[in-house]
């Protein structure tokens, strides 16, 4: 299966380490003339799919077989949070829930056939368990992807007061669910800077990279403004 992959997509970084071997060797009069070997070893770091394959882990994987890290399942992971969860880490984690609640899908099939990771993010079976088959029960996920909440409501019952042009902003820009999902439930400190800029301050070193590499340049084309993102501990000059 394809999967409509852009460079945007996949967040793939190869970088390569090394590791020290040794290995003793003896000349033909029996003296020691070992030698250090430095060994390449290929590491492979994407933080978004790392996130993605935790949560399944976490929720699915306890109860079935816990999946490792490849580059084919970053790829798979990462396109289908974006195509089939809306880059949305709340409906990922749910949707993960809901395969977990299946009795169906981590008993009987998984003994029968083993429930993989692969065979999940396949976009047709994703479909098929998005629609409620194989025993997922969908309402464990479909009221967090469908939301009758409006602007309005939005603000005037759940931003502080201070915040109110600044959320109005970013929802304008970024719509309800992406303001909601990474700048409130994630619960930031937002504060001016001594230039004039906005700090945006997180507890999350997951949620301050993603919003680094995702938001930052919308941000300031929204907010007209200088953006700095860091951690709630950190100064801000």
């Amino acid at each position: 299966m394809s999967l409509p992959l852009g460079q945007n997509v996949l967040m793939y970084i190869e970088s390569e380490t090394t590791s020290e071997t040794n290995t003793k060797e003896l000349d033909n009069k029996g003296r020691d003339v070992s030698k250090t070997h430095q060994v390449p070893v290929v590491c492979f770091k994407n933080t978004l799919a790392q996130k993605l394959l935790d949560t399944w882990n976490q929720e699915v994987g306890t109860k079935t077989t816990e999946a490792a890290m490849t580059k084919s399942r970053a790829r798979y992971l990462v396109a289908a949070f974006k195509f089939k969860f809306n880059s949305c880490l709340n409906q990922w984690k749910n949707f993960c829930q809901a395969i977990a609640a299946s009795q169906f899908l981590t008993r009987d099939y998984h003994q029968k056939y083993t429930l993989s990771l692969e065979w999940i993010l396949k976009f047709d079976n994703l479909q098929r368990l998005k629609e409620g088959q194989f025993g997922v029960n969908t309402s464990l996920f479909t009221n967090t992807q469908k939301s009758n909440v409006t602007k309005e409501s939005f603000i005037n019952a759940d931003i502080r007061p201070s915040e109110k042009e600044i959320f109005s902003k970013l929802i304008d820009g970024l719509g309800i669910r992406e303001c909601k999902s990474w700048f409130y439930d994630t619960k930031p400190q937002i504060k001016k800077t001594e230039k004039g800029g906005l700090a945006f301050l997180f507890s999350n070193n997951f949620v301050i990279d993603y919003v680094r590499i995702h938001f930052v340049d919308t941000m300031e084309s929204i907010l007209g403004t200088n953006v700095i993102i860091g951690r709630i501990e950190n100064n801000v000059d």
